[in-house]
């Protein structure tokens, strides 16, 4: 590429030109939404490394060494979630996974999101919508052609991010908090690393509605600065 004056520095330009291009369409639309009715859904992944804090403590000119169990070796866990600004979290689902979860997976968390969210009336003014209608995602490839079908066919009003977009997704900022959340649990009590599944489920009670709402504040600004 470098033959063709595509150098490191010209690629990185082009991407943030066009990821900016994108989020500017995005936000314009996406602007006529109230920030109430919007259900901020993704995906994200914790394992050792994520599970430990990371510094430790002790005597200067000592090595600190770890004590607890090899990151390396712990549960990989993928977790689902759905929060918006009026309910907090809708809903999440846990796995444990090698790698990811599936479209499969992404099916069944829509429909008990379903269940969860209030529906979209056609030709009814944003203004006048229910909270938590609007479900929000990316463009990640478990979020196929046959979960966009599944939601048309029940009433799902849902909007994709453009790609490379995560600094207007909501949930980001509340997966960095789930983890924190992790962190402090594993702390107090190891023995969480023997239950995954709870472990998850208490950081995800963890979150307050002032952290999820934060979170969208911090959205409605990001967008005002992309539309500014």
């Amino acid at each position: 590429m470098r033959h063709n004056n595509y150098t490191r520095k010209r690629i990185e330009r082009l991407f943030l030109e066009r990821s900016k291009a994108a989020q500017l369409a995005f936000a314009i639309g996406f602007n006529q939404i109230p920030m109430r009715c919007v259900i901020s859904v993704d995906e994200t992944h914790t394992d050792g490394s994520d599970m430990y804090r990371r510094f430790g403590r002790t005597q200067r000119g000592v090595r600190c060494k770890l004590l607890d169990r090899d990151p390396r070796l712990l549960p990989r866990m993928s977790t689902m979630m759905a929060v918006s600004k009026s309910h907090g979290v809708l809903w999440s689902q846990t796995v444990l996974v090698g790698a990811a979860q599936t479209a499969d997976d992404w099916r069944l968390f829509l429909e008990c999101l379903g269940t969860q969210m209030n529906s979209n009336l056609p030709g009814m003014p944003r203004e006048l919508q229910h909270d938590s209608c609007v479900v929000l995602y990316d463009n990640a490839g478990i979020h196929n052609d046959a979960g966009d079908a599944f939601m048309q066919a029940n009433g799902m009003y849902h909007m994709r991010f453009p790609a490379y977009s995560p600094i207007v997704q909501p949930i980001e900022g509340v997966f960095r908090d789930l983890k924190k959340h992790v962190r402090d649990l594993l702390y107090d009590n190891p023995r969480y690393l023997d239950k995954p599944f709870r472990l998850m489920a208490a950081a995800v009670a963890r979150l307050t509605p002032q952290q999820i709402t934060g979170q969208f504040q911090r959205i409605s600004n990001t967008l005002s600065l992309i539309l500014s």
